[in-house]
């Protein structure tokens, strides 16, 4: 009944995700995985149609995976008879269960008095419960209510009786009390009670049960897990699944043979075939919430169908200590098919993390020159390089950006690697080679990025040896980055490294940690480096986004970009000129959705430009994309693939870009709505060393 009720689904709703939980049962993950968009959950037994503690939050988690405006909720024998023809009209609809008493005078006039607490224009709609197989409840709803410690069922038990356990009851209690409203809605029905059709129909006849599985369908279902008893009472579970000692890491947490690396770094070993595009990122406890929104959006706005399946996503913790708190809190974005954690601990030698901890904890690290970094932010960049090293194995290419990063609507992973399918491109903007003098672009302020020996160690390599990285010369290198949009392989990170080992090592086979606490000569290998060194692969491949945009549309550069346009008037603005009109500098991403280019190129051309010439598929939120609808809605036009923010993203200007734009999908927009407090407050930032590496940093930081 499982396996059709999933085949079943696939066949009428061919987009809409499915979440599937097993409570103590058997494993349907090979049916899932074999209709697509599909995810499977084993849960330890609970019995949780009568116990609503593990099952309002086991919804929760599906509803937190599936990333929709409403969720039908449906059961083995749920018959499908055809589309939703009604849409939903409350919060959440079921069956109009006539037959069923009604619920008691006292526990009704309790959920309308706990309702109007909470809404003041409140009713209690339906005096029944009929919340069964077939029901929808609206997501955001369900994020809210379903959470039974905010239920006192001692009281609604004494004004009812046993019955305020089963699911079907507690959920229209659980809403209630939170000012939901439920109602009996026309495409959920009973079997043989109704004389209508509805599009979903609670079957007494109990299709498909104890029919023996075919041949083919044995290989879409596998045992239960061992080591777990029945769950007979109702009302006696209160605690979560991961409160009574069940895993919910699954197969997140990466705990797997490492092979060696350069300067004693470690390696990943294979997950089979190689993921064209992998998304990567470090995090830590003042960000485990922007981390698990970034996870679940990512798997769950992803076209599977492409060729390149789920995404496949790297979250690198400092310890496992975190990563256990990590899924303990967020259980279901642990769950998520393609994602995984590892840990900082397990890239390197034990002896290098305490020298490198050591140092950071004290701020026992300086340099000379522009690269200074205070031992929080060191930390953070040896996450991310050593972790972008370690997936050489499991991803050809790599997008790194912060956990503050999300996507915003459908995308496809396969399209977002075209681009760089031959080379990982390097958009850069310099207009030294158009011969003007005087013409130059901004790069020092970058420099003071959290990451900025990734920063560094990119830019050197179009540095020639005579140049040095101050006064004019330096500035003649303004490179577009739209905000650390970092695009590499992990075969060039192994490269850079290797390079910098080779030419800066004083001591035989020293570390790479032991190399960058060392002070004084990584600036100096900085000045010296080539390409023709460190390319060894020629895995990238720098662009010119002036001449790529020059000789892709001449006659609106020729109109619009002037190197000389905010010659001393550039201020911290950055977008003053490109919304006024009027030639731009073309070299900063803000300049590209000025009014001129757009009016010159056509928002789609000027869209698929950014995404297909330079590889662009991300709008950082600090470079001026987000200061108008209009010059959000120029580059989500068209072919284009854009579907990304990074870079800080939770910040106003954004959630308000995000919140009007027909781009952005209602289910998206639903996620932002319930997390508004962070784009407003902020998700913030603590330089303290022992928020990043401890559970009790974690604690402080919710």
């Amino acid at each position: 009944a499982v396996i059709r009720k999933i085949q079943e689904v696939r066949s009428m709703y061919a987009e809409s995700p499915i979440y599937v939980v097993s409570d103590g049962g058997l494993d349907f993950s090979a049916a899932c995985a074999s209709v697509g968009k599909c995810h499977f959950s084993w849960r330890p037994p609970a019995n949780d149609r009568i116990n609503p503690k593990p099952f309002l939050a086991r919804f929760r988690d599906a509803a937190l995976w599936l990333h929709a405006e409403y969720v039908v909720m449906l059961e083995p024998d749920t018959k499908l008879n055809g589309p939703i023809t009604h849409p939903p009209t409350a919060d959440a609809g079921g069956v109009r269960d006539v037959w069923n008493p009604e619920l008691s005078k006292g526990l009704c006039e309790y959920m309308t008095a706990m309702g109007k607490k909470r809404r003041p224009d409140f009713v209690l709609r339906w005096r029944h419960w009929g919340l069964t197989g077939g029901t929808y409840i609206r997501a955001a709803a369900a994020l809210d209510a379903f959470d039974a410690d905010l239920v006192d069922w001692e009281t609604v038990e004494l004004l009812e009786d046993g019955k305020v356990y089963d699911s079907d009851v507690a959920m229209p209690i659980a809403l209630s009390i939170r000012g939901f409203e439920f109602e009996p809605w026309l495409d959920a029905g009973q079997e043989g009670r109704q004389t209508h059709v509805p599009a979903f129909e609670h079957a007494w006849s109990k299709p498909y049960y104890n029919q023996p599985l075919t041949e083919d369908e044995t290989k879409l279902v596998a045992g239960p897990h061992p080591g777990y008893g029945n769950v007979t009472c109702r009302g006696c579970i209160w605690q979560l699944d991961e409160e009574r000692g069940f895993d919910l890491m699954g197969g997140f947490w990466l705990n797997m043979t490492k092979a060696g690396g350069p300067g004693r770094t470690q390696l990943l070993g294979s997950a089979g075939r190689r993921s064209e595009l992998c998304f990567f990122w470090p995090t830590y406890p003042p960000h485990f919430k922007v981390t698990s929104i970034r996870l679940e959006l990512q798997s769950s706005l992803a076209e599977v169908n492409d060729g390149a399946g789920v995404p496949a996503q790297y979250v690198l913790f400092d310890n496992s200590d975190l990563l256990r708190e990590f899924c303990r809190r967020y259980a279901a974005a642990c769950a998520l098919q393609g994602a995984h954690g590892f840990t900082l601990m397990s890239l390197m030698e034990l002896a290098d993390f305490q020298q490198l901890y050591g140092a950071c904890a004290s701020n026992a690290y300086r340099r000379d020159g522009r690269c200074s970094l205070a031992g929080w932010a060191l930390w953070q960049s040896m996450k991310k390089l050593l972790g972008t090293s370690s997936l050489h194995a499991r991803c050809s290419r790599v997008w790194l950006a912060d956990s503050e990063s999300f996507p915003f609507r459908r995308y496809s992973v396969a399209a977002l690697a075209q681009p760089h399918a031959h080379q990982v491109l390097w958009p850069y903007a310099d207009w030294s080679t158009r011969s003007q003098e005087g013409c130059s672009g901004r790069i020092g302020s970058l420099f003071g990025q959290p990451d900025c020996i990734m920063s560094l160690a990119k830019r050197f390599a179009f540095k020639s040896e005579s140049e040095r990285y101050s006064g004019d010369a330096f500035a003649k290198q303004a490179w577009w980055e739209l905000n650390d949009f970092w695009m590499t392989t992990p075969a060039f990170v192994q490269a850079t490294v290797l390079y910098l080992l080779n030419k800066s090592a004083q001591v035989t086979d020293e570390s790479f940690i032991s190399l960058v606490l060392r002070e004084g000569p990584i600036p100096d290998v900085q000045l010296l480096a080539r390409a023709s060194y460190i390319m060894l692969d020629r895995s990238v491949r720098a662009v010119n986004a002036v001449e790529e945009l020059q000789h892709t549309f001449p006659e609106a550069f020729d109109r619009c970009c002037s190197c000389k346009a905010d010659q001393g008037r550039h201020d911290s603005n950055g977008t003053r000129q490109a919304i006024e009109g009027g030639p731009v500098p073309c070299w900063a991403g803000e300049h590209f959705v000025g009014p001129c280019l757009r009016g010159h190129t056509g928002a789609g051309p000027l869209a698929d430009f950014v995404f297909s010439k330079l590889g662009i598929f991300s709008l950082s939120a600090q470079n001026g994309m987000f200061t108008t609808p209009e010059a959000l809605d120029v580059l989500l036009g068209g072919p284009s693939q854009i579907a990304f923010v990074h870079n800080n993203a939770y910040t106003a200007p954004v959630y308000e870009a995000l919140a009007v734009s027909a781009a952005v999908p209602g289910s998206v927009k639903d996620v932002l709505a319930r997390n508004r407090e962070l784009f407003y407050r902020g998700v913030g930032k603590i330089t303290r060393l022992d928020a990043y590496t401890s559970v009790g940093g974690a604690t402080k930081a919710r």
